[in-house]
C-alpha cells in the first residue's frame, strides 16, 4: 500500500517551486480550481483575496463546494476543475479508482480537531457516551465520515448494531438534525454553526482532539500536471505566500475565513490555534495516507 501511495505524491515540484522566477512577459495561465467551503481552504482563500494567484501569473477560476469529496465527484469527475483541494480521506478512497489517476501536489492543511458531532440534547445528549443506540448522519467516504467512525470506535460505540448511521449530502445535515430527522452529525464548519444556530440552546458540540488528525490536499490528474507544470509551480508559489501571510496576519486571516464560509468570526478564532496552513509534502503525510 505504502508503494502504491507514493506513486500518487509529486515530490519533485516541491523542490522546482523554492526558485523564483521572473514573470515579465511570461504569459498568463488559466487554471480552473475547485475549492472546499471549510476551515482547511483557508490559504485558498487568502491567496483570492490577496491576488497572490495573479502575482504568479495564474487567472483561476474558482468554484466553490459544500466540501472536499463534492470538488472532487462534482468538479473533477466531471471534468469541471483542473486542481481542487480534498481531505486525505476521500483522496484515499478515490484515487485507485480506475481512470482518475489522481496525484496530491501539496498538503495544506492540517488539524487534529476541526471537526465535531452535533447533537440534539432532547434526545438525551451530552456527551460522545451519549450516542450509542442513537441515530447519526454524516457524509459517506469523507473526512467526517472517517472521523466519525474512529470516535465511535475509541468509545466502544457499535455503528453496526443499535446505533444507526445515515449518509446525506453535507449541506442537508443541519437541516435534518434541526427538524429532527436524527439525532446528531459528524460535520465541521460551516455546517456546525448552521445547525447550532437552529437549534439554539437544544444544541451541542461534541469534539474530539486527536482522534483524527486531518490533512487537506492540492490535488490534481497526473496527466493534466504533466502536461503543463508550471501552473503547479504557480499555485504553490502562491500558496506559499498565502502561508506567510497567515502565520504574520492572524487577525486578517481569521476574518478572511469567516468571510469566505460565511460564519460567525468568533466560531474561527475559537479553533484557529488548532489549525496548521502548511503548504508541505511530508513523510508523516505518507505514511498517514497508507493508514487510510
Amino acid at each position: 500500500m505504502l508503494n502504491r501511495i507514493k506513486t500518487l505524491l509529486l515530490l519533485p515540484l516541491m523542490t522546482l517551486l523554492i526558485t523564483g522566477c521572473d514573470l515579465v512577459g511570461v504569459e498568463e495561465k488559466t487554471v480552473r480550481l475547485g475549492l472546499a467551503l471549510a476551515p482547511s481552504g483557508t490559504l485558498t482563500f487568502v491567496a483570492m483575496e490577496r491576488g497572490y494567484f495573479l502575482e504568479e501569473g495564474l487567472a483561476v477560476v474558482p468554484s466553490y463546494y459544500p466540501s472536499g469529496k463534492r470538488a472532487l465527484i462534482d468538479g473533477f469527475l466531471k471534468g469541471q476543475v483542473d486542481y481542487f483541494t480534498v481531505g486525505d480521506a476521500p483522496f484515499t478512497n478515490y484515487a485507485f479508482d480506475e481512470g482518475n489517476d489522481l496525484i496530491t501536489i501539496a498538503s495544506i492543511y492540517l488539524s487534529d480537531n476541526t471537526n465535531r458531532i452535533v447533537a440534539r440534547k432532547d434526545r438525551g445528549i451530552n456527551s460522545i457516551a451519549d450516542l450509542k443506540g442513537k441515530t447519526i448522519a454524516t457524509q459517506q467516504n469523507s473526512a467526517v465520515h472517517f472521523f466519525m467512525n474512529t470516535v465511535l470506535l475509541e468509545n466502544q460505540i457499535d455503528s453496526y448494531g443499535s446505533t444507526k448511521i445515515e449518509f446525506y449530502p453535507a449541506e442537508e445535515l443541519p437541516v435534518r438534525l434541526i427538524e429532527g430527522e436524527i439525532d446528531a452529525f459528524s460535520m465541521r464548519e460551516p455546517f456546525v454553526s448552521q445547525a447550532l444556530e437552529g437549534l439554539g440552546s437544544n444544541g451541542v458540540s461534541l469534539s474530539s482532539p486527536g482522534s483524527y488528525v486531518q490533512s487537506n490536499l492540492l490535488v490534481a490528474s497526473r496527466k493534466f500536471v504533466e502536461a503543463d507544470p508550471e501552473v503547479a509551480k504557480r499555485l504553490l508559489r502562491a500558496l506559499l505566500k498565502a502561508e506567510a501571510f497567515v502565520r504574520n496576519n492572524r487577525s486578517e486571516a481569521i476574518t478572511i475565513t469567516a468571510t469566505a464560509l460565511k460564519v460567525d468570526r468568533a466560531k474561527i478564532e475559537a479553533v484557529w490555534d488548532t489549525l496548521s496552513f502548511n503548504v508541505n509534502l511530508s513523510e508523516s503525510l505518507l505514511r498517514q495516507l497508507s493508514l487510510l
